[in-house]
Formats: C-alpha cells, sequence, structure tokens
C-alpha cells in the first residue's frame, strides 16, 4: 500500500501529464517543455510498472520455489514412512503365515501315524547304509514298535515334543522337528 505522499505525488504527476495532454489537443502544438516532462512522466510510470512487475514476478518465483520444496520434503517423508510400513505388514504377514503353517502342520501330524514320515526323511538324509537312530517322544516311539526298517532304531526321548523328532545319521544330528523347518523356512524368508 501506498503512503499518502507518494500517492500525491502520483497524483500531481498524473495531472502534469493530463495537463500536457490537454495543451496539445486544444491548441495543436507541443510546448517543448511541456513536451520534454509528458515523455518523462511518461517514461517514469513505464519503468515503474516494469520494474513492479519483475519484483512481483521474483516474489511470486520465490514463493512458488519454496513451495514445490516443501512438497518434495513432504513426498520424500511420505515414501519412507509408506516404505516402512510396507516393510512392517510384510513382516507381520509373514509371521502371520509361518504361524498358521505351524498350527495346520501340528493338526495334520496329529491325524496320522506318528512317526512315520520322520522315517521317511531320516532315511533320506544318510549316506550309504549307515545306521539312523531317531530319537522321538515316547509316546510316538512306543506307536512305531517294532522298528518299522532295518536300517533305522527308535529311541524313546521325553525332550522330544510329540510329532517331532532328532535324527542320529553317523557323527551328525538332524533336527526333523516341525519347529526346526518352520525356522528354516523362516531364515530364508527373512
Amino acid at each position: 500500500m501506498r503512503s499518502l505522499p507518494d500517492a500525491r505525488a502520483s497524483i500531481r504527476n498524473d495531472d502534469a501529464v493530463m495537463s500536457a495532454e490537454t495543451s496539445f489537443a486544444l491548441t495543436g502544438r507541443r510546448d517543448g517543455v511541456a513536451e520534454a516532462k509528458l515523455e518523462g512522466y511518461r517514461d517514469g510510470r513505464e519503468e515503474g510498472f516494469r520494474v513492479g512487475r519483475e519484483e512481483g514476478r521474483a516474489t511470486a518465483e520465490a514463493a512458488v520455489a519454496g513451495a514445490l520444496e516443501a512438497l518434495g520434503a513432504a513426498v520424500s517423508d511420505f515414501r519412507r514412512q509408506d516404505a516402512f510400513a510396507r516393510a512392517e505388514v510384510e513382516q507381520v504377514a509373514v509371521e502371520l503365515a509361518m504361524e498358521l503353517t505351524e498350527a495346520i502342520l501340528g493338526r495334520q501330524l496329529a491325524e496320522i501315524e506318528p512317526g512315520s514320515d520322520v522315517i521317511a526323511r531320516a532315511l533320506s538324509l544318510r549316506r550309504g547304509t549307515e545306521p539312523v537312530r531317531v530319537r522321538m517322544h515316547p509316546v510316538d516311539a512306543e506307536a512305531l514298535r517294532p522298528e518299522p526298517h532295518p536300517d533305522v532304531r527308535i529311541i524313546a526321548d521325553p525332550t522330544i515334543g510329540r510329532g517331532c523328532a532328532a535324527a542320529e545319521i553317523g557323527e551328525g544330528l538332524a533336527d526333523l522337528s516341525i519347529p526346526a523347518a518352520v525356522e528354516r523356512v523362516r531364515a530364508v524368508l527373512a
């Protein structure tokens, strides 16, 4: 907003321009001084408008640049938060899938003959004709008596959970339990 003295000066300038133009219109003659004043006022006015436009444009460009910078920062922040949320959802989904798999496998194992699959897995892990000792929960071991295979010896072990087993093959030990298998899958997925 212009101050009062600036406004008065502008009115005087406008009056002088009008006066010079009116004088020319009435007389058809141009007064050299009046003409010079008129030209000076016009040039000053045009220069003032030009400077005002440039300052306005610079102010607007600075405001737009600031807004674009803020928008860019907001987009970057959103993308970081989105990536974090997606990773968290993916991790929870894998954990839930693993828990569901354990529950389903546990139920299926309870419905089938205990240890039948364990013996087949233990035999598939051996090299050659090495003897295999399979440690199982006593209830599961009792269900497999007599020995299901001539190269397999069943050992009742109360520290082993129902439906789980550990196979001693030569010098090695293989954990054939469902929780161990699930952990191996979990490690691969991680």
